[in-house]
């Protein structure tokens, strides 16, 4: 039997079998690895991988599907009735071979649609084994998103990588070297960064595993906006040495600060406040006037810039 050029890869042929002990035969060869479905009619089927020596072995199932892998250059079919002589009844079948395989290729990968969307489409779950499913969403050349694989104690090796919309290698990551990171909540996810102007409008991700671990990624904003009040003790210092209004201050070492952190405004809050250039000069003197209590108060903004 030889299997369509086209997805899902099927074949299909007819025969009968005509006494209770008849078998029919079969070989067939695999264009991709993965779990297949395949169906005699009333009839039972065992398939078989060839091992060393020509030795045949039985090929296990998994929800339904036989698992055909790539230890065996051809497989071998048997279709036959476990029936007693009694309840045996001659009749034609047709035998069935399709490729339950879901989004395995550039060509049938699941569309995610636009990532921003709160309503994009959901893929299925990926078939037990099947190892490779691909990916893929629109994406702006501004965008800059991280797309992940949630990942639990048992979960195996995974890789995860990033292809344009002319299918060129962009960005790969592996779970086992260095690729996942675990959130503050404990959750582990395999993670790869993709920048939208590298993507050519599409970006196709492929996914793949050595066992059925989870595999379906999501994608999500690398950027964040938040707002938080903190305080800094650190020292102001002035760019020139004569009179001026700009100071400048670096907050990096104040580490409550977010390292990204864009800071938009200050207050400072002083009394009677000088800041020097030098020993024994004074270039910048704040005077705030009294306030009800007879001290001496202001209150002041300046835009500041991480630097």
């Amino acid at each position: 039997m030889n299997l369509s050029s086209t997805e899902p890869y099927s074949a299909s042929t007819s025969a009968s079998l005509n006494v209770v002990n008849d078998q029919d035969w079969y070989v067939i060869s695999i264009r991709w690895k993965g779990p297949y479905e395949i169906k005699a009619g009333n009839y039972s089927v065992k398939v078989y991988s060839v091992q060393d020596e020509n030795a045949l072995k039985s090929v296990r199932k998994s929800g339904g599907n036989f698992i055909l892998g790539n230890d065996s250059p051809v497989y071998y079919i048997k279709v036959f009735s476990n029936l007693s002589a009694e309840d045996f009844a001659y009749g034609p079948y047709t035998l069935t071979v399709t490729d339950q395989s879901k989004y395995a290729s550039f060509g049938t990968a699941f569309d995610l649609g636009n990532w921003t969307s709160t309503n994009r489409p959901r893929p299925g779950v990926i078939p037990a084994g099947q190892y490779i499913a691909y990916y893929k969403f629109d994406i702006g050349p501004e965008d800059k998103v991280y797309a992940s694989i949630t990942r639990d104690l048992n979960s195996g090796p995974q890789i995860i990588a990033l292809y344009d919309a002319s299918g060129e290698y962009v960005d790969g990551r592996s779970s086992e070297e260095g690729g996942v990171i675990t959130s503050a909540s404990g959750r582990k996810r395999l993670i790869i960064p993709i920048d939208g102007n590298k993507c050519k409008g599409t970006a196709y991700l492929c996914a793949a595993r050595e066992d059925d671990s989870y595999m379906n990624p999501s994608i999500a904003t690398r950027l964040q906006r938040m707002s938080g009040t903190y305080k800094s003790s650190e020292t102001a210092i002035a760019t020139n040495t004569g009179y001026s209004t700009i100071i400048n201050c670096n907050l990096r070492d104040t580490s409550s600060i977010p390292e990204s952190a864009i800071v938009e405004s200050v207050k400072v809050s002083v009394g009677i406040h000088q800041v020097s250039t030098g020993p024994g000069r004074t270039w910048f003197t704040i005077c705030a006037p009294k306030d009800a209590t007879g001290l001496k108060r202001s209150t002041h903004y300046i835009n500041l810039a991480l630097v």
